[in-house]
């Protein structure tokens, strides 16, 4: 009997054959389906980075077009929810919001720029207030795409 923890190159762990995964039969109802896990898994993965990307790309234009704050952009960047980034930071949570607005947060004191640019590890307050000319979000892989090739860029 083989060890069920040694992995064999050209096959998944048995254990791992067990997985019971649900789908939607071809009569269309939910059947129990035996799966590796890692297709349903993979598809939930991707459509919640292409949401992510989105929510970061959307934050973007809002500072480019002068709406939104740099604030907006970077705790979109590093997957931060406004009630957390106001913990961090030490604010209330209305307070954080009202710092994503472009001309609340062109009035902001530096000490509290400073926090600020500590929280998303920024060298410094200048670069809190600009943005970084690439996109530092890891590109998103087509399926079957080798993950060091870019995706094309015209999506979204």
């Amino acid at each position: 009997m083989t060890d069920p923890n040694e992995m064999d190159p050209g096959k998944a762990p048995e254990r791992w054959e067990r997985i019971v995964s649900y789908g939607v039969g071809t009569d269309g109802r939910i059947q129990a389906v035996q799966d590796d896990g890692f297709v349903a898994s993979n598809m939930v993965h991707s459509e919640a980075w292409n949401d992510i990307h989105h929510r970061v790309s959307q934050a973007r234009a809002g500072v480019e077009a002068g709406t939104l704050s740099p604030i907006a952009y970077y705790m979109e960047l590093n997957l931060l929810d406004s009630r957390l980034l106001a913990r961090y930071v030490g604010l209330w949570h209305w307070r954080v919001r009202r710092h994503h607005r472009a001309d609340v947060f062109a009035r902001l004191p530096e000490g509290l720029l400073r926090k600020y640019a500590w929280v998303f590890r920024l060298s410094s307050v200048e670069a809190l207030r600009t943005l970084p000319e690439n996109d530092p979000m890891p590109s998103r892989a087509r399926p079957g795409q080798a993950p060091d090739t870019a995706a094309p860029a015209d999506e979204d």
